[in-house]
């Protein structure tokens, strides 16, 4: 019986790191036991076995924006960084910016981020955070999405370094 269960564990595992593998986007432990029909108790503990055994290679198994999903390690950057053109791409400064400033201070207006960036039009940083999905409009202002926690690989806001202020500003009030 111990040896059945073994064996259905590893099953199980196998088919959790097979639909973590193929997956474009993380997947979380509710999703993942309705897909598999298994509780999420037991496929919470396949996924953190998972992320032990793939701790020392160079695929690691990481939990971002509520869910868990597959990325190259740290040490694999620079190989993977001329195979894959989405890992080699840089965001641009306006988009940086606005992706800050909405990650920060959200939900936020078209002006707020215009005053903050001090810059006359806002418009291009924000079109490109929409495009890439990075950021959408609700009724109250912009805030981040899913995708924005995604890719800086994050699994909330709450993983987001302390704000620094930049210290001649508040010195001159």
């Amino acid at each position: 019986m111990i040896i059945t269960n073994l064996v259905d564990s590893q099953n199980i595992k196998n088919r959790i790191e097979s639909a973590l593998f193929v997956s474009e986007k993380p997947l979380s432990i509710e999703y993942l036991s309705k897909l598999l029909k298994e509780e999420e108790r037991v496929v919470l503990r396949l996924v953190i076995e998972l992320q032990q055994e793939y701790s020392h290679r160079g695929i690691r198994l990481r939990q971002v924006a509520g869910g868990f999903e597959m990325v190259s390690s740290d040490d694999s950057f620079e190989v993977v960084s001329h195979i894959s053109k989405k890992v080699a791409e840089q965001p641009s400064k306006s988009l940086l910016e606005t992706v800050t400033i909405v990650a920060y201070h959200q939900p936020v207006t078209r002006k707020f981020i215009q005053d903050t960036r001090e810059v006359k039009d806002p418009d291009y940083g924000i079109q490109r955070s929409l495009n890439k999905g990075l950021i959408k409009e609700t009724e109250a202002g912009y805030i981040t999405t899913e995708k924005f926690l995604e890719f800086f690989g994050i699994n909330d806001l709450k993983e987001l370094p302390p704000l620094e202020v930049d210290k001649t500003e508040v010195s001159g009030i």
